[in-house]
């Protein structure tokens, strides 16, 4: 059901509560529609509704929010909530997904309307006797996205030249990297540049973020993500500027494909773009050397130690991070075949120590950067 009818008054019908059910009732090709149960009608149990919510100012909507209905079965799962399981947290029967932000509200919170700030757009209502069935479908991405424009980019960028037959396949691995700023008065930490580089050292995709209109940065953290203002001006990005959502698809693209992501702090790069990564596609170099219930290894001091090398000396580079990232992984599989690798990860952790975390009497930049 779509209650965006387009006619003024129309939304009157839905000023306050949503039916959480219908009964509809085809007869003689009329279909009939009602909150009570008739003979021979079928019943829709509503799963999902999206809204078009505002400030309330100016009854203007600024953005959509989606409701989703927890099914029984679903309800006892702790990854929504550490309080799953509980009479509060079964009274709370559906979650609301505003942008990043996930709540779980009651059916009350989830449908009530008001005309000054929420609207319904989109019911999305279920045959009772298919609710139960527990389908997944998930639309492919395609290889398009690679080479597609998304948002209003400046005319002087540059791009890397690649095409669908060179794009990595299922099984092949893919060193990432990101780089972040700092976004409005709570220095938000966003991301600006995201880099995938081959196993040869190639990289085919380098991308620079636009911030939103509605963000303002407040940070480029230049001395750490080697990022300036005019990188992401698109009237003076030289770089290849385009949307959060652009870089989000093709990084879904190569999930879908199957392909292992290598990096550093994998976890935290994949948090901040809100994609989940199931375990045997990563391989986080930030585990793999690494000794239970010590500090995590940057990756500048692991270059250092087990390259002789000196990286990101004056700023971060997502490319040059990845890559190293790359030999990380090499070195490791290396170090495990010959069964050296603990002897060389207790020896890692005396040196740090030994030089408290210091190279050259130079301190890190960060744990895990």
């Amino acid at each position: 059901f779509s209650t965006s009818l387009g006619q003024p008054g129309e939304e009157c019908e839905w000023t306050h509560y949503i039916p959480a059910a219908i009964n509809i009732k085809m007869a003689d090709g009329i279909c009939t529609v009602s909150e009570t149960v008739h003979e021979s009608s079928t019943c829709f149990v509503l799963r999902c509704a999206v809204f078009a919510v505002g400030d309330g100012s100016d009854m203007e909507p600024t953005h959509l929010v989606t409701a989703v209905k927890v099914k029984p079965a679903d309800r006892g799962n702790t990854l929504l909530s550490p309080l799953a399981g509980s009479s509060k947290m079964k009274e709370r029967g559906w979650v609301v997904f505003n942008e990043f932000v996930v709540t779980r509200v009651t059916e009350n919170e989830a449908l009530h309307l008001d005309a000054n700030w929420k609207l319904p757009c989109i019911l999305y209502y279920v045959q009772l006797e298919s609710d139960p069935q527990n389908v997944e479908i998930r639309a492919p991405i395609p290889a398009a996205v690679f080479w597609t424009d998304f948002g209003n980019l400046g005319a002087q960028q540059t791009r890397l030249m690649i095409s669908e037959e060179t794009l990595p396949k299922n099984g092949e691995l893919v060193a990432i990297d990101a780089e972040f700023i700092a976004l409005n008065k709570e220095g938000t930490r966003a991301v600006a540049r995201v880099s995938c580089v081959r196993e040869d050292g190639t990289c085919f995709l380098d991308d620079y973020i636009r911030p939103s209109n509605s963000d303002t940065v407040s940070d480029y953290l230049t001395a750490w993500s080697g990022i300036e203002a005019a990188d992401l001006d698109p009237e003076l990005s030289t770089r290849h500027l385009i949307s959060l959502k652009g870089t989000y698809l093709k990084l879904l693209y190569l999930l879908q494909q199957g392909v292992i992501f290598v990096g550093h702090g994998l976890s935290s790069d994949f948090n901040a773009l809100s994609i989940y990564v199931p375990s045997d596609q990563m391989r986080d170099t930030v585990h793999l050397f690494y000794l239970p219930g010590q500090r995590m290894i940057s990756l500048q001091f692991l270059a250092w130690y087990l390259f002789e090398e000196s990286i990101q000396q004056t700023a971060h580079d997502s490319v040059e991070d990845a890559r190293m990232a790359f030999r990380l992984y090499k070195k490791y599989l290396e170090l495990s075949e010959n069964g050296k690798l603990q002897s060389v990860i207790t020896e890692l952790y005396e040196a740090g120590k030994r030089l408290n975390w210091k190279m050259n009497g130079s301190p890190l930049q960060a744990d895990i950067a």
